[in-house]
């Protein structure tokens, strides 16, 4: 459990700074990207942020998905996914949000709305079909080393209806198709823990350094 308050600023460190541009030319240029990382590194907020972004002033659609339809959405549970897509909606003053738009209103299960420009923030479990409902700016893959049976056809499904596919994960040995995009033609990114400020200096103080 994480220790309170559990409502922070989002104060970037340099390593999400790259990923952050790395993730702009990603949707902007429409190319995939491969993240890998360490777990607990913030990853999947900072593309959640990014998507918020351009969804919010820019009008852009954008589709997450996780291995199963309760990751990616239960209301109030700030574990999965299209909750912290609210929750950073909610934190914002007003001024700041689309014009006539309602967290209420405009966001339901698997969805949330722009009504001014009519952009959505969308969620959908892994299935065979993913993605097919519509063209999206960007996906999200989340966790997608831990996709089981239908994750290449997921990915398959998804390059159809979108230029830009961003998986994000934490490695799971080989058997999954995570692991064979590093070997693809695919921009990759490795985010390790020793680039978190906090967790290298705890490493510091074990080597003595």
């Amino acid at each position: 459990p994480r220790p309170a308050p559990r409502t922070l600023p989002f104060t970037r460190a340099d390593f999400q700074d790259e990923v952050i541009k790395e993730l702009c030319e990603a949707i902007e240029q429409g190319h995939d990207l491969r993240i890998e990382k360490s777990r607990d590194m913030r990853l999947t907020w900072t593309v959640l942020m990014v998507f918020l972004y351009y969804w919010q002033f820019r009008g852009m659609t954008f589709l997450v998905g996780s291995r199963k339809a309760e990751e990616v959405d239960m209301i109030g549970d700030l574990d999965t996914l299209l909750p912290k897509v609210r929750f950073m909606i909610e934190k914002q003053p007003k001024w700041l949000l689309p014009k006539g738009f309602d967290l209420e209103k405009h966001s339901n299960w698997m969805n949330v709305v722009n009504p001014e420009t009519k952009g959505t923030i969308s969620g959908e479990s892994n299935n065979a079909n993913f993605a097919t409902g519509g063209r999206r700016n960007a996906v999200l893959f989340d966790e997608f080393s831990k996709w089981e049976n239908t994750d290449h056809a997921a990915w398959v499904s998804a390059g159809a209806n979108t230029p830009c596919r961003i998986a994000v994960s934490t490695p799971n040995f080989k058997n999954n198709y995570f692991f064979s995009l590093k070997k693809q033609s695919i921009k990759n990114l490795t985010v390790h823990w020793s680039r978190d400020s906090v967790k290298a200096a705890g490493l510091k103080d074990v080597e003595g350094n």
